[in-house]
């Protein structure tokens, strides 16, 4: 027989009959305890032991949570009544963190593995719930996506899975003769994250414009722009092709050249070929262009001032000037590089470090200035090797 200390009712099984409160064996932990009679006594006498009774009980709780506080830290660990439901750790990394606090900034009390039992105690905010490790007595928040309520709901540990749950298909690169860039923005700005070949198998997350698709590369575990035309959803039409040329889709002129020594004219193409296909326009002899990229030993991409059309042309039909206008002089943004002792770095980030050299070039070379960024480093295109980089802007002068 026992009184419920919630509402003083006499009960005889374990859960009272007029409030549904539980009746447990550890009263200083839970609060309820046997023998307990509710009605008070009309002398001062009991009233004062009443009253002690309940300081008692109010220590001793907060000794009882202290315990189970730090319980994990020490040997002593405090028993604690679950609620006898069970949930199973099931993600597709195959593991599971179990947190501290209800946020994934808090403190990793331990990592779960794939099929391992839960002890479910409580939902907290409907992102994580409370549970306690069998056996140990361990209590944490677990991710609620990351649990399953039977073992035969536990899925097989497989990174690709939830790749595929995103994806819009599965396609394979083709159409390259050599490796195509998968980059982290669209276009030729962004910033190499993988290679990949013909064959290579992709997933596509966003068909992000006509041009470029956001992929998955699964070789190299990396997400990036690529062009969609070198996609195809069949493994068996992967084929090689030429090489792959993107057209700049920063046009910036870096310097201008003069057409010479053609017979008729020079053609403007679409595309690094000489196919009559990617024949667009045409320039003269005499006629300036601005050069954009120097795509390949053969082919650089031009802007021709008197078409008004962007191009590529055979780059053994045109002659370097510094500034056409200008007597050959060089152009307000243009530099020599002078008194270094060996060469001068070119570096992809502006800052002294070797891991960040990405080219050289000399004294009596000349560059073009895209950005003074700062008292020491400078922006430039180094006409020479057609790289862009940061320099030392000590080692330029408009004096040869």
């Amino acid at each position: 027989m026992w009184y419920c200390s919630e509402c003083g009712q006499k009960n005889e099984g374990r859960f009272c009959v007029n409030c549904g409160a539980e009746y447990y064996e550890i009263p200083e932990q839970q609060g309820y305890y046997q023998d307990y009679d509710p009605k008070p006594k009309k002398s001062g006498k009991g009233l004062i032991i009443a009253i002690i009774a309940v300081a008692a009980l109010l220590i001793v709780g907060a000794i009882v949570g202290v315990m189970v506080f730090v319980g994990n830290t020490n040997e002593d660990i405090v028993e604690v009544q679950g609620t006898g439901v069970y949930y199973y750790v099931s993600t597709y990394q195959g593991t599971t963190d179990l947190y501290s606090d209800h946020n994934i900034e808090s403190a990793v009390l331990s990592v779960l593995k794939n099929g391992d039992a839960v002890e479910f105690i409580e939902e907290t905010n409907g992102v994580f719930t409370y549970v306690m490790i069998p056996g140990s007595g361990l209590m944490g928040y677990v991710r609620s996506d990351a649990l399953v309520t039977s073992l035969d709901k536990v899925v097989d540990a497989d990174p690709d899975a939830e790749i595929a749950e995103i994806s819009l298909g599965e396609y394979y690169v083709t159409g390259l003769e050599g490796s195509l860039s998968l980059t982290d923005a669209p276009g030729t700005g962004g910033k190499t994250v993988a290679l990949v070949e013909n064959g290579y198998h992709v997933a596509l997350i966003e068909q992000t414009s006509t041009k470029y698709w956001y992929v998955f590369d699964y070789r190299s575990g990396e997400y990036g722009y690529i062009q969609k035309g070198y996609l195809t959803d069949d493994p068996d039409k992967v084929t090689s092709g030429a090489p792959v040329y993107v057209e700049p889709s920063v046009k910036t002129i870096v310097a201008d050249y003069m057409v010479v020594d053609t017979k008729n004219y020079l053609a403007l193409r679409s595309t690094p070929s000489s196919s009559s296909s990617s024949e667009i326009g045409k320039t003269y002899n005499g006629n300036i262009v601005g050069l954009i990229e120097k795509t390949n030993s053969t082919f650089w991409y031009v802007y021709d001032y008197s078409s008004g059309i962007y191009g590529y042309v055979k780059c053994s039909y045109l002659d370097y000037q510094y500034d056409v206008y200008s007597n050959n002089s060089l152009g307000t943004d243009e530099y020599y590089v002078k008194g270094t002792k060996n060469y001068l770095a070119l570096r992809s980030e502006p800052k002294g470090t070797e891991d960040v050299e990405i080219g050289k070039t000399y004294n009596g070379n000349v560059v073009l200035v895209i950005e003074k960024t700062n008292s020491t480093y400078w922006y430039v295109y180094d006409y020479n090797s057609s790289i862009y980089g940061y320099v030392k802007c000590e080692y330029l002068s408009k004096s040869k």
